[in-house]
């Protein structure tokens, strides 16, 4: 070894094996005096003050208003006449047959709670749409930080570069290509950030936020539940999912519909009082009327309902298709990142960094390039993305198996 390369050595091996020259902020780390954002957090502020939901809950209301109409008695009807030298007056109301006013009313008990559903449906989608955005914002300031980190690295090898070349024993070639790694490194931590950007906005949306107010969050990619059985997460679904209990309720609201078709054929019975006066002699009167329900208009009536709950039943065949199809595919999208994330646990992170060590050693003996250094170092980021990517992907399934089931917890 000659006096120069000896000179160098020691600088070498602090570049290669000091920190990086930033300090990385913990994951979802907020700046001094602001109060990081954790899921269960955004999902409180989104399911009490998103649009969506309050328009849910009007349309609750609304169906409420129907059902407190279906139920009461139609509505009586008050005349009075007037001219000379004769005045009379009459008071009328019409009374179903037995029977048909309760399945009005039953019917539109139906719809206050197919609206109710309805709510636990926009709740569920939302919650979805909320742990999508809040992960991404997560997956982002994990890119960030590995960018950073690459950056820094590189910084490193530049400059272990530049000194052996000032001491002769790197070529000029060795520097220019550091730098064209540098430059790549920091487009990739300009093109992050700006995806950051973007997960911050999608978020801020959801929270009802200015789009580009900032926003930190606090939580783990890496902690996710383990996966359930299936058979349980399906059985759980057929209970609970909003869609397919509304395809229920819209079963038995066509059956009442049915039945209170096949009643059109019994006659409904208007009855009428009334007073008059004419040339001073008064004339009470009393009349009870019969409306006769035509052949025509009645088997219309049943044909249409029957026709509505046969498409209800189908309907609700559909929906168990649809939730089945649903949790399937979000679990066995569980266990394929499940077995992913554990792949770069068990060896896949480790082999990249040791390749890493190895070209980085390599290079400090003088035995390689720095190209392989530089190589081994994107190699390293590559897998870091892809292990963070992994992470995301698998709290995703999470929450797709929440949302078949349709929950929001």
């Amino acid at each position: 070894m000659n006096v120069r390369r000896g000179a160098v050595l020691l600088p070498l091996l602090f570049l290669f094996h000091a920190g990086p020259a930033w300090s990385a902020p913990a994951p979802g780390a907020a700046p001094s005096g602001a109060q990081p954002l954790t899921l269960h957090a955004a999902l409180r502020r989104v399911l009490a003050r998103h649009p969506l939901v309050r328009a849910a809950e009007a349309e609750i209301e609304a169906a409420r208003g129907l059902d407190v109409q279906a139920r009461q008695w139609a509505s009586p009807q008050l005349s009075y006449h007037y001219s000379t030298p004769t005045k009379d007056a009459a008071l009328s109301e019409l009374f179903e047959f037995p029977g048909k006013r309760a399945l009005r009313a039953e019917a539109a008990e139906l719809t206050v709670r197919q609206a109710e559903q309805q709510l636990r449906a926009t709740r569920a989608a939302l919650a979805f749409q909320t742990r999508q955005a809040f992960y991404h914002l997560l997956l982002m300031d994990r890119e960030v930080a590995n960018a950073k980190a690459t950056l820094a690295a590189v910084d490193r090898i530049r400059r272990a570069a530049a000194a052996r070349y000032r001491a002769g024993d790197a070529a000029r070639l060795d520097v220019v290509k550091a730098d064209l790694s540098r430059a790549r490194a920091r487009q990739a931590l300009r093109v992050v950030r700006g995806q950051r950007k973007v997960a911050v906005i999608s978020l801020n949306v959801l929270l009802g936020r200015p789009m580009a107010a900032p926003l930190h969050v606090q939580g783990r990619l890496t902690a996710a539940p383990a996966a359930p059985g299936f058979h349980a997460l399906l059985q759980e679904a057929y209970a609970q999912d909003p869609a397919l209990a509304s395809a229920r309720l819209e079963q038995q609201k066509r059956d009442r519909d049915l039945a209170l078709a096949k009643r059109q054929k019994f006659p409904n019975l208007d009855l009428s009082a009334s007073y008059g006066v004419e040339d001073g002699v008064q004339t009470p009167g009393f009349t009870a009327s019969i409306g006769i329900p035509l052949p025509g208009a009645y088997h219309g009536e049943v044909e249409t309902a029957t026709g509505r709950k046969l498409a209800a039943v189908a309907g609700e065949q559909a929906a168990y298709y649809q939730v089945t199809e649903a949790v399937a595919s979000a679990y066995q999208q569980w266990l394929a990142d499940q077995a992913q994330v554990r792949s770069y646990q068990t060896h896949l992170l480790a082999e990249s960094a040791q390749v890493l060590a190895g070209a980085q050693a390599s290079y400090r003996a003088g035995e390689t390039g720095i190209l392989n250094v530089l190589d081994a170092e994107r190699t390293n980021l590559q897998v870091q993305q892809a292990y963070a990517q992994a992470l995301y992907q698998r709290q995703i399934a999470v929450a797709k198996t929440i949302l078949a089931r349709g929950g929001v917890q």
